[in-house]
């Protein structure tokens, strides 16, 4: 059986719902659709029911119907239903073949075992095969070497192709046999429920603020997911417009004030006022993928119970907006996607950042909260690490965040990389 939902239509309150069904002579298999009938779908309504009198289904012109009678529709049904849920939650048929930002990604479950190979196995593999390329670099530049070095000294010479190719090559080669090694574990827990409270430190975000409260609102997490601000000496109406926000979304969210600057301080102000057992952080720019909440969540809660935090997969948000963006965006997604991806394979992610991450609360709180320091999510994961802990990345799990437009606030941000 294939459904899928009429484009553009929004649920229903309860009794205001319109299901129809219909099967052919085995041209196309039984499909349903649900849309609101008031206001602007009352026009779709009565095609539908033109379509349904004269040519079968709606789609029956592209299913060799059209034009026919409607004998050759074997039933067509038209039943009320109860849609009382306040946003459409695809089926799983649409959602495989329909994601992006608003669409809920659906966990496939294993169906075979894999033949598994161990981390340390993957590691040598990874370094053999780095090794072997380092080899196969320094034969290939013997010319190199030698035509360099009749101009200057042969040690000279040696230093300049290592730090121009060798040690690159060898990274990279490194950083490729990671990746194609790399397979995810499965998920032992795919919908938790467990309570988590989102932190959001915000300084004159006005113009982010409220897309941000809306990514959150959108989240598929079927767990109790609270919501609190934490203002740092804002000047214009960023606590307004994420009030507003809230309320136009449905969002409870919780506001405070925290006067002293700095973002650490504003995330240890709202970490005092958490009463769930998991934090995650987010950017007041950052906008997260529907199911990135629930799929962070799933990987921490699938992990060995040392793993004491969950770096998500930040890309960028503006990523068209200034040639300076564009940059960004290959950092972000080579630079450190891919070497937070290379380091989740090994187990040993060293940063997980601010904009996006995922903690247990007492390791927060175990660690003393965020340092005032330059970077202080990375000094927090190294703490969190000191304590015997582990960090994971889950890189399903992705948020866009804003990036510096020009070359003067991209010379002077403070960006955690990847390697701490």
């Amino acid at each position: 059986m294939r459904s899928f939902r009429q484009a553009g239509a929004v649920p229903a309150p309860q009794g205001a719902g319109r299901t129809c069904r219909w099967r052919d002579d085995g041209l196309e298999p039984q499909v349903i659709l649900t849309f609101r009938v008031p206001g602007e779908h009352a026009k779709r309504l009565r095609q539908l029911e033109t379509a349904r009198t004269t040519t079968g289904p709606p789609h029956a012109a592209t299913s060799g119907l059209h034009g026919q009678s409607n004998a050759a529709v074997r039933r067509w049904e038209d039943t009320l239903t109860s849609v009382v849920e306040p946003r459409v939650d695809p089926g799983p048929a649409e959602l495989g073949q329909a994601p992006g930002m608003h669409r809920s990604y659906v966990v496939p479950a294993p169906t075979t075992s894999r033949f598994y190979v161990s981390i340390r196995w993957k590691f040598g593999l990874a370094v053999t095969f780095a090794a072997a390329w380092l080899g196969f670099s320094i034969w290939l530049s013997i010319p190199w070497i030698s035509g360099l070095a009749a101009h200057i000294s042969l040690a000279a010479a040696i230093v300049i192709v290592t730090l121009l190719a060798f040690l690159p090559g060898f990274v990279v080669a490194l950083l490729f046999a990671s990746l194609v090694l790399d397979r995810q574990p499965p998920f032992k827990v795919v919908s938790p429920t467990t309570g988590v409270t989102v932190l959001i430190a915000a300084r004159n975000e006005e113009g982010a603020i409220g897309d941000t409260i809306h990514s959150l609102a959108n989240q598929d997490y079927a767990g109790r997911c609270a919501v609190i601000l934490i203002d740092n000496g804002s000047t214009d109406r960023t606590i307004a417009v994420a009030r507003e926000a809230a309320a136009e979304a449905g969002l409870d969210l919780v506001t405070f004030s925290e006067r002293e600057p700095g973002k650490n301080h504003a995330l240890n102000t709202g970490l005092a006022h958490v009463t769930t057992d998991l934090v995650i952080t987010v950017d007041a720019d950052t906008l997260l993928q529907r199911s990135a909440i629930r799929l962070q969540i799933a990987r921490l809660e699938s992990s060995p119970p040392e793993v004491a935090a969950v770096a998500g997969c930040v890309l960028v948000r503006n990523s068209r907006s200034t040639f300076w963006s564009r940059l960004q965006t290959w950092d972000y997604f080579l630079g450190i996607a891919s070497v937070k991806r290379m380091q989740g394979l090994f187990q040993t992610t060293l940063v997980a950042q601010g904009a996006f991450s995922l903690y247990r609360a007492t390791s927060l709180r175990d660690a003393g909260g965020w340092p005032d320091a330059i970077g202080e999510d990375i000094v927090l994961t190294w703490k969190i690490m000191e304590q015997g802990a582990r960090v994971y990345f889950e890189p399903l799990a992705v948020g866009f965040t804003s990036v510096p437009e020009t070359f003067t606030v991209f010379a002077g941000s403070d960006r955690a990389g990847p390697e701490g």
